[in-house]
């Protein structure tokens, strides 16, 4: 079965243009951004409008990263993180969604250090208030940071117990990907553990969408081949969002009818 191929949705999207990308296009899936601040009030907007559309999509939630961050840098920022996390999940839960990303951006050197130690711990509580109402909640690897770090990402995975979204953009631009450790290892190594993906072509200081599948086609073969059911095609401008769906589209068509296996 291919996977999900869905748009992305931010709070301000929420309004006319929005609600015309998602009734008139063929994304099967949205994965909506919203407000950190008034996270009941935007998690309900989200659902009201994907519940308008007839293509009747799949919905999931990403919490946005900025400010309001697990891995803050005072335990009275990051408590306050934890908290409104919690209140994501309990407003995702009774919208009736089951899927949350979220991020933990430690700098490098926060390794071994009593702040990674503490992310961990508030994100093993939040995973589990997840479980408890029925949410996943993933953890996203960053280009920059600690959890650019295939390793230590995969060590707090572990810790906290949570699933993966493997953004493929990030993979490709970070700094382990320029010193070898390509995205397609990087997926390979998180395997089943991954339950989506964000995928664009890379990030500078914007994502950037692909015109061709040279940087990004051995991460999405290997996405296939590790099951990831649904894509994120991560981008804020409606064109290229909709021409990246088009290529990925006849990618998995190309995949689905030749000798490889189709995604799982």
């Amino acid at each position: 079965m291919n996977p999900v191929l869905a748009m992305c949705l931010r709070t301000a999207s929420y309004d006319a243009d929005g609600s015309s990308l998602i009734h008139a296009h063929p994304f099967q899936g949205i994965e909506a951004t919203f407000d950190p601040y008034d996270v009941a009030s935007s998690v309900s907007a989200a659902a009201a409008l994907v519940a308008r559309s007839p293509l009747n999509p799949a919905l999931r939630y990403h919490f946005p990263l900025g400010p309001i961050e697990l891995s803050g840098p005072s335990p009275e920022v990051a408590d306050a993180a934890l908290a409104a996390m919690m209140d994501a999940v309990d407003a995702i839960a009774c919208a009736g969604g089951d899927h949350l990303t979220v991020h933990a951006a430690l700098p490098s050197d926060a390794y071994g250090t009593p702040r990674f130690a503490a992310t961990g711990d508030r994100l093993r509580t939040l995973v589990k208030e997840g479980r408890q109402r029925g949410v996943t909640v993933a953890l996203e690897n960053l280009r920059w940071g600690a959890t650019a770090e295939p390793d230590v990402f995969l060590e707090l995975v572990r810790m906290s117990g949570s699933t993966v979204t493997l953004d493929v953009g990030h993979a490709v631009s970070s700094e382990s990907s320029a010193h070898g450790y390509s995205a397609e290892r990087f997926v390979a190594d998180c395997g089943p553990l991954i339950t989506g993906a964000h995928v664009y072509d890379r990030e500078t200081d914007r994502h950037h969408p692909p015109t061709d599948l040279d940087g990004i086609g051995g991460a999405l073969d290997a996405l296939c081949d590790v099951g990831c059911p649904w894509w994120t095609i991560e981008l804020h401008d409606s064109a290229e969002a909709l021409a990246t769906h088009a290529l990925l589209a006849a990618y998995l068509d190309e995949r689905s009818t030749s000798a490889a296996p189709v995604c799982a």
